[in-house]
């Protein structure tokens, strides 16, 4: 699942997938950086490729910010889906 969100006046695009046998949190700004954490962690990745990235504290007041917002965003999408879903099923039940 996928979401937009804002924060500190950018926009931010953050998802959550997994990865081996962790999740991992990627979020991406407007210039194309992604920070990257995986559940747990203290530190994560940032760069526009894993390649290139380097790595960051994530307890940071920022990325821990940054991080509590993405995570708040795909909560949020997470319900509009649920809410979503349910407003199908009761216009295919009317039907």
């Amino acid at each position: 699942m996928k979401a937009e969100f804002y924060f500190d006046h950018r926009r931010y695009i953050c998802s959550l997938v997994q990865v081996d046998r962790a999740k991992e949190l990627k979020i991406k700004n407007h210039l194309g950086l992604v920070l990257a954490v995986k559940q747990g962690q203290k530190v994560g990745l940032i760069g526009k490729t894993r390649q290139d990235a380097r790595q960051v504290d994530v307890s940071q007041p920022y990325f821990y910010n940054l991080i509590k917002a993405a995570m708040s965003a795909l909560d949020l999408a997470s319900k509009d889906e649920v809410i979503l879903e349910r407003n199908r099923a009761i216009a295919t039940a009317e039907n």
